[in-house]
């Protein structure tokens, strides 16, 4: 889409089965596009709509693309996190295990925070968990479980201080406590 026109500006790009996430590099010249299924990600060249270089393997059902410093783009999968390195044209990522049910991410560039489902409460748990993963040692750091409203999206501040998490069942914005983490107030929206 032309976003000053609003209009369509080519048809669908060949991204693979069930793009589940996408994100763009920090030149705007390539896209990535999640595989849901297939475990890849695609790079498409945003000029020419082709693909720039084949999918890179991601050994995990990959859920979300999150955006880190110096080109580091975090594929997360069900079970685990890998850096794809966007500056070099050929990257191998490792995949980095975490807890099963992850399913969203940010990153302050120190730490990635992963937001998933409580391991113990099974598919019938309400409770959603906030993993804190130290970059450097690619070790959980931190973790809160609590009943977030099935949050729906997660975003960390600048400095690294709060997280603000949107969700289905709860009006308003929650915001969390890095440290600890901990849930330390609500933005409340009018409609």
């Amino acid at each position: 889409m032309n976003t000053g026109t609003m209009q369509t500006v080519g048809g669908p790009l060949a991204s693979g089965p069930n793009p589940a996430d996408i994100a763009v590099d920090e030149k705007g010249a390539r896209l990535y596009v999640a595989g849901g299924d297939s475990d890849t990600v695609a790079v498409i060249d945003t000029k020419t709509r082709q693909p720039a270089r084949s999918p890179i393997t991601v050994k995990s059902k990959l859920r979300d693309l999150t955006p880190g410093p110096d080109g580091a783009l975090y594929a997360i999968g069900s079970t685990s996190y890998a850096v794809i390195n966007t500056k070099a044209e050929t990257t191998r990522p490792t995949p980095v295990d975490v807890p099963a049910g992850s399913r969203i991410a940010a990153s302050d560039g120190k730490k990635l925070f992963i937001l998933g489902g409580d391991d113990n409460q099974g598919t019938a748990g309400t409770d959603d968990v906030v993993r804190i993963v130290d970059l450097g040692k690619h070790q959980v750091v931190g973790s809160l479980t609590d009943d977030l409203g099935v949050a729906v999206e997660l975003v960390v501040s600048p400095d690294g201080q709060r997280m603000y998490v949107s969700n289905f069942y709860q009006d308003g914005i929650l915001v969390l406590d890095t440290v600890g983490p901990k849930v330390i107030g609500k933005i409340e929206l009018k409609s």
